[in-house]
């Protein structure tokens, strides 16, 4: 049997780049071997934080969600307890206020639920799940566990009558966000079109003064129209033969005019 005292080491927790978090050997605990051990799994690509994270949040999955009311001076605001998927933590791990419609549709894309579609406890406390016949028809199983993303709260503090008050734990966001509404098309692009899609000269010359009249445009924007809307005419009178100067109509100033 070897006697021989087994020699100390330690670990670091970190993130592989696709999500788990594992837990690695740090054989060497002096100063410089512990130094050397973690900056070389740092350097060869393990996270500090799981991927998506920025410094001091954290991330849980959601596997069942309690609906409920907080109610102040006549006006109601829906809020969320959500409890883990970790079928091992029986109480909610976070509460989530739903102030705007907005708010509501967030959710109802991360989770994949109908906030209407939830049952509403009524209760004051927070109840854990499978404490009760009564409470459990309330936590309702999500379709699948959904990500949120929390940090800790500053002003917690369980020493403190206080500090005890205060949530533990903040929303920041859910880890499932639809995506971002594409950006409102510029003046030019929807003026561009018009143009482009302009069958008869009169509604080119409508398209062209509509533009012409927006001081929204620059004036090499409305020297750009000027030709689109030149090219657009030799094209339609190819098509309809001879048609009169679609600039008849236009203003008399020069489209160069009054322009930044």
């Amino acid at each position: 049997m070897d006697n021989k005292p087994q020699s100390e080491s330690g670990w670091v927790k970190l993130f592989h780049p696709r999500g788990p978090q594992v837990t690695l050997p740090v054989l060497d605990v002096s100063p410089a071997g512990s130094l050397a051990a973690v900056g070389a799994y740092l350097d060869a690509g393990w996270l500090q934080v799981a991927p998506g994270l920025e410094e001091g949040e954290e991330k849980e999955m959601i596997g069942w969600v309690l609906r409920s009311t907080f109610e102040k001076d006549g006006e109601s605001t829906p809020f969320l307890l959500l409890y883990s998927a970790n079928d091992a933590l029986k109480w909610s791990v976070l509460k989530i206020y739903l102030n705007t419609d907005d708010d509501i549709a967030a959710f109802e894309y991360a989770s994949k639920m109908k906030l209407d579609s939830l049952p509403e406890y009524v209760g004051a406390d927070k109840p854990a799940r499978g404490a009760a016949g009564k409470t459990d028809r309330f936590i309702v199983a999500a379709p699948r566990p959904f990500g949120v993303v929390y940090k800790k709260n500053p002003k917690h503090d369980p020493t403190t009558e206080e500090g005890k008050l205060k949530p533990a734990r903040l929303f920041v966001r859910w880890a499932d966000q639809r995506p971002a509404a594409a950006e409102a098309e510029s003046p030019m692009a929807v003026y561009s079109r018009a143009i482009a899609q302009s069958l008869t000269l009169e509604s080119l010359k409508q398209a062209f003064a509509e533009a012409y009249q927006d001081t929204r445009l620059t004036r090499p924007e409305v020297e750009t129209l000027t030709r689109l809307k030149d090219e657009r005419k030799a094209v339609i009178g190819q098509r309809g033969g001879p048609h009169p100067d679609v600039r008849a109509g236009e203003p008399a100033r020069s489209p160069a005019g009054g322009r930044a």
